[in-house]
């Protein structure tokens, strides 16, 4: 007869192998479905940026462009309300007001969203590039 000490201790084995071999993590599964909202929703040279662990709480940035202010505030509230309903995690958004760049941050996610004038004048890539673990990539 198996112990129940024996059956707690098989059942934290295979949960410790399911999480060392489930290349699903919640991060991707959000960065993936911001990225396919933002493509959806007409937002163009979307650029995925990978921070460096030991710098930050957060671990990817998404930058995307949107052709007016209009624009960029439907991209914001339709990633904002899908990530929301999808993953239940509500973002701090900042921006909103001037709409000219908008800011929402899902923790381990930070998405720009920016009008194409401002986001060259801020050249928020070059920015970062110091911080990258790997260039970044471009997704249209």
């Amino acid at each position: 007869m198996i112990s129940k000490e024996n059956k707690l201790d098989k059942k934290q084995r295979e949960k410790t192998f399911k999480a060392k071999n489930d290349h699903h993590s919640p991060t991707r599964d959000l960065l993936s479905y911001i990225k396919k909202t933002l493509s959806q929703n007409k937002a163009v040279d979307i650029t995925e940026i990978q921070v460096d662990q030991n710098f930050s709480e957060f671990e990817k940035i998404l930058i995307a462009s949107g052709s007016s202010s209009r624009q960029v505030v439907a991209l914001a509230e339709k990633v904002q309300e899908g990530v929301k309903g999808s993953f239940r995690i509500n973002c701090k958004i900042e921006g909103k007001e001037n709409a000219d760049w908008i800011l929402l941050d899902f923790g381990a996610v930070i998405v720009h969203i920016f009008k194409p004038e401002v986001r060259e004048y801020y050249q928020i890539e070059k920015m970062w590039k110091g911080y990258l673990k790997e260039t970044s990539s471009k997704f249209s």
